[in-house]
This record gives C-alpha cells, sequence and structure tokens, in this order.
C-alpha cells in the first residue's frame, strides 16, 4: 500500500513532549510524515523529531516582519514536497501553513486549533485571520469540546467539519516514582520548607495568577513555612505580575527554571491550583491532566477540558472564578484533612489515567488521515 504523505507545520515551539509523542508514535508504515518548525530559533523539539529519523524543516519567525519570507519558504517546501494531506497546528503556523498551502494546491488541509477566545477578547482585529483559517481548512481538529463550541457559536464553522480529539500524554511517567526531586529542593532551597504551594502557567491575565497571589498572602500568614513556586513565568502580564510578587513576604516565593521531566516538579508540589477566570479561557490545560496524574491535590476553575472531567470533591475542589477567598479556603481544606487529599489523588488519576494517553489519541487521528 502507498504510504500518505503528510507535512505538519507548527509555530513557536521550543519544546512539546505532546507533540514530539505524537509525530514520533504515527504509523511509519502508512504514513511519509515531515514536518516544518516555524520559531526564533532551533528548539529542542527539533533535535529530537531529527533523532528519531524524521524529517524536519527549520524555519526561521521572529515576527511579523518575517511573514512574508516564511510564507514563501513553506510553500516551496510544500511544491517539493507534494503532501497528499497539510496539517496545521498553533496560530502563525496555521495562518502561513494554509496560505502556503492553498496557493501550493494542496488537496486536503487540516489545521488543529488550540486556542479559544483569545483573539475575541484580547485581539478583536485576529478574529479575521481565524475566520480566514477556518474557512481555508477542509477539516478542523478542536482539542477540546470548549473549542468546538467557540468554533461553531462564536466564528460559525459548522460542526460536521470539527472533530474533538485530546491530547494524549504519557501519564505512567507522572504515576509511581517519577526520579530523585531532590536536586530541584536544593537548587531552591526549599528541602525544608513546606507546605509546598504549586503554579504552573504563563503569567497572563486570564490564567488567574493574581487571585492566587491574594490567596497565598493568607496562606502564608497561617504557614509561615510554605512557600509558593511558580514555573513558565513568561507572558504578557509578565511586568504586572512580578511587581505583585514583590509584595509577598521576602522569600516566600520562588520563580522556577524550565524543568524537561514535569513529573519531577509536580512530585515537589503539596498542593497545585491552576484557575483561568472563565470557562472558555483555556483551550485544553494540559495541567488538569498532569496534576491529577501526578498525585498532586489540586484546587481548580473549570476551563478547557475541566469543563468536562472536572467534579468537585471527588478528583479536585473547584473554585468560582476571580475568588482569591475561595481559592485560600480549598488550600486549607486540602491541607487540613488528609482523607479528602488521599480521595482527590486516587480519584484524580482514575479519572486521567487510560483516557487522556498517546494511543487512543493517535488513533483518532489516523482514523482522521485515513478518511480524508
Amino acid at each position: 500500500m502507498k504510504k500518505k504523505k503528510i507535512v505538519s507545520v507548527i509555530s513557536n515551539v521550543y519544546r512539546s513532549k505532546v507533540l514530539e509523542s505524537t509525530f514520533k508514535k504515527l504509523s511509519r508504515d502508512k504514513y511519509d510524515h515531515h514536518i516544518i518548525v516555524l520559531a526564533k530559533e532551533r528548539g529542542v523539539i527539533i533535535q529530537v523529531l531529527k533523532e528519531s529519523g524524521l524529517p524536519v524543516y527549520y524555519v526561521p519567525y521572529r515576527g511579523k516582519m518575517y511573514l512574508l519570507s516564511a510564507f514563501f519558504r513553506i510553500f516551496f517546501l510544500l511544491r517539493k514536497i507534494r503532501p497528499d494531506i497539510l496539517h496545521c497546528q498553533l496560530f502563525e503556523g496555521s495562518l502561513l501553513g494554509m496560505a502556503a498551502g492553498r496557493l501550493a494546491g494542496i488537496a486536503k488541509r487540516i489545521y488543529t486549533r488550540h486556542h479559544t477566545t483569545f483573539h475575541h477578547v484580547s485581539h478583536p482585529s485576529a478574529v479575521k485571520y481565524d475566520r480566514f483559517i477556518n474557512r481555508s481548512a477542509h477539516h478542523i481538529v478542536a482539542v477540546s469540546d470548549t473549542v468546538r463550541t467557540v468554533l461553531e457559536e462564536y466564528e460559525g464553522v459548522s460542526g460536521s467539519k470539527i472533530s474533538v480529539i485530546h491530547h494524549g500524554f504519557d501519564l505512567q511517567s507522572f504515576v509511581g516514582s517519577s526520579g530523585d526531586n531532590s536536586p530541584l529542593l536544593k537548587k531552591y532551597g526549599i528541602e525544608n520548607r513546606q507546605p509546598r504551594i504549586g503554579v504552573i502557567s504563563r503569567f497572563t491575565d486570564w490564567k488567574g495568577i493574581r487571585y492566587i497571589l491574594e490567596a497565598f498572602r493568607e496562606i502564608h500568614a497561617r504557614y509561615p513555612e510554605s512557600v509558593l513556586l511558580l514555573a513558565n513565568p513568561i507572558g504578557e502580564d509578565e511586568e504586572s505580575t512580578r511587581r505583585k510578587l514583590s509584595e509577598l513576604p521576602a522569600g516566600s516565593f520562588r520563580i522556577l527554571d524550565f524543568v524537561a521531566e514535569p513529573a519531577i516538579l509536580y512530585s515537589i508540589f503539596d498542593v497545585f491550583i491552576h484557575v483561568p477566570i472563565d470557562e472558555l479561557s483555556e483551550a485544553f490545560g494540559q495541567v488538569y491532566i498532569e496534576a491529577m496524574a501526578s498525585g498532586t491535590p489540586s484546587v481548580f476553575t473549570r476551563s478547557g477540558i475541566g469543563n468536562s472531567i472536572l467534579t468537585d470533591g471527588s478528583n479536585c475542589l473547584i473554585v468560582p472564578y476571580k475568588n482569591s477567598s475561595a481559592i485560600k479556603d480549598a488550600v486549607f481544606r486540602i491541607l487540613d484533612d488528609k482523607l479528602l487529599s488521599s480521595k482527590l489523588v486516587t480519584r484524580g488519576r482514575e479519572t486521567v489515567l487510560g483516557n487522556f494517553e498517546t494511543g487512543p489519541m493517535i488513533r483518532q487521528l489516523e482514523d482522521l488521515y485515513d478518511r480524508l
């Protein structure tokens, strides 16, 4: 049987275990798969994929001034490879990939939608580009039902054009022994600091970081040895967030560098918090899955995939949006009630293990490719 030739176009990814695992595990008996990566620099993902034997093409992209050159490089690569299917992911990758794919005459074009209302709320002028991508795609992969809702209700996409395929993860790496976390504890001087409150979130307003900081003031007042640990500290609101952090008690927080193994990172948290400000802010919410798989009792608001899988008092504690007092109370409940904490850990793992593994996601994606 002749292999289907597929080109994936992704953008602004330095490292992504989800994408790396997806690309590596797609059947090489059925597909001849090529990957085009638009990015500021050659990230780890390029090295990882090349080492796995996949053909990878790097296209420099450092902002709008690179739009035209990146477009033509993608166009000429597509003309050279001549794929049966073009699969674009992430905003610039989808915008440039779809435009180049149309001009190159690629017969079947799909894209995975990774954001929800971000442009509608924060950059209304960019919605026209989302609509262009939607029109240019023969089919759209939504990473959650929340994304499907935005596509249908906000942008008028027909439901028949959308498939919901959740991200898949190597969740077994989060279960049991996740590795030695002592170097991490020592690096940040938190070996004897507890409780350790974990946050993995970009510093952007819709992630609800400000409400976590307000809650932590009261947590620290009750637990003077507590420490707030913040990972992934980048984003458009980084400056204002760091100003708010400077107002916390001295030595009460740490900004964590990039950690290659997220399972080790979760293992140092006593409680994990993720509180987007509304149900549509998060497109998926990888940290919901990772936190529950790791066995970290968590405080959440519902957003993205959390709308479908979170149950208050069973696999997590759910708090109202934009409510620092409720966040504080939920953390206290977890710290004060060991039986509750144990229940959240057990039910959390039951929720995600088997349902968000890489295997089911790969099967659904291959089925879509085959139907096209």
